[in-house]
């Protein structure tokens, strides 16, 4: 599977490196006046690394929703695995905050740091996975027994309902509707499109017009991203546009889905590239699991960059250049760790 749908290795990679540039970037722009050249290449940033989450729920229902398991299965392969990465790789960030508040070790205070809590930013999203997985049998069903047609209407239903009326809402000063949509969830519509898009998408809606196009809107929401930002900027709104369920991060993360298969599609990767990509691939749930805990270690290089003369925002890209690179370096000696290896 990893061997033919190569574009979902290079997704992984681009996205978990988006991810730690999320944890890392905000301080740039929030520190810079709006408007100048650092902050717009620093916002800019911001809001392509938004597409990360969206990214990441797309590679697992573009994976997971075209197989067949059953419901044990499901269970102990995948929720019961992924119970265990959230206890396992929680512990570090438990021995972490102990030893730097000096309170003693406490097994019933640990598990009240992970339940109901997350205890590191990055891990709420392992309790997405969690309830994505838990969902998966029915999910499978609906993608499975869905028709094009189905999946165009939940994803103009989901742009319009959850990704544009809010926003419109917002500038015109009225209340969001009450109406509820739970079917609709950008969770579950992105899981659904990523299978949709991977798996079953018509081959004429590979041609170079529509990714012509898809380039244009991913480009055309960064710009509104970008200036809506700008026009708010002083005020408790400014980071209006920072919600992945809104248009303007909705469409670049389905375009940049997209556009990873047209790439790979007109682009000869070398037998060679192509095994890097699956190896770097192949590391980037562990680099996750580690990335704020190496974060928070390794600020002391962004901080010497600073002493050095070098500018803020080339600083922060070196940090987060550490952060993936100890991240990848750690995850493989992980991977040799019996039991351990199972889970990154």
């Amino acid at each position: 599977m990893r061997t033919k749908h190569i574009n979902l290795e290079i997704l992984r990679i681009f996205a978990c490196f988006l991810v730690i540039v999320n944890h890392t970037n905000s301080r740039i722009f929030l520190s810079s006046q709006a408007g100048s050249l650092t902050w717009t290449a620093s916002i800019l940033y911001f809001f392509v690394c938004k597409i990360a989450v969206p990214v990441f729920i797309m590679i697992s229902g573009a994976t997971l929703l075209g197989k067949t398991e059953r419901y044990r299965d499901v269970f102990f392969k995948r929720v019961l695995k992924f119970t265990l990465v959230l206890v396992v790789f929680s512990l570090p960030y438990y021995i972490n905050d102990i030893m730097v508040s000096g309170a003693p070790f406490d097994v019933f205070d640990f598990f009240h740091a992970i339940y109901p809590y997350n205890i590191t930013n990055a891990f709420w999203y392992l309790y997405l996975y969690l309830g994505l997985m838990i969902s998966l049998p029915i999910l499978r069903r609906m993608a499975h027994a869905f028709s094009d047609a189905d999946y165009v209407y939940s994803t103009v239903v989901f742009l319009v309902y959850f990704g544009t009326i809010p926003v419109i809402c917002h500038f015109m000063g009225w209340h969001t509707p009450s109406i509820a949509l739970p079917t609709f969830s950008y969770y579950i519509i992105y899981f659904l499109l990523g299978y949709f898009i991977q798996n079953r998408m018509n081959e004429k809606y590979f041609s170079v017009k529509y990714t012509l196009f898809a380039i244009i809107s991913f480009i055309a929401c960064m710009y509104v991203s970008v200036a809506v930002s700008f026009n708010l900027a002083g005020t408790d709104a400014h980071l209006l546009m920072d919600n992945t369920s809104f248009f303007n991060i909705a469409i670049p993360s389905i375009s940049a889905f997209y556009l990873s298969i047209c790439f790979t599609r007109r682009v000869e990767i070398s037998s060679r590239v192509r095994s890097v990509l699956l190896f770097l691939g192949g590391c980037t749930f562990g680099i996750y699991l580690l990335s704020d805990l190496l974060i928070e270690k390794f600020e002391f290089i962004y901080l010497a960059c600073l002493d050095l003369g070098i500018h803020r925002l080339p600083a922060i890209v070196v940090l987060q250049l550490c952060v993936f690179v100890a991240g990848l370096l750690i995850t493989v000696i992980l991977k040799h760790i019996p039991l351990i290896k199972k889970l990154v």
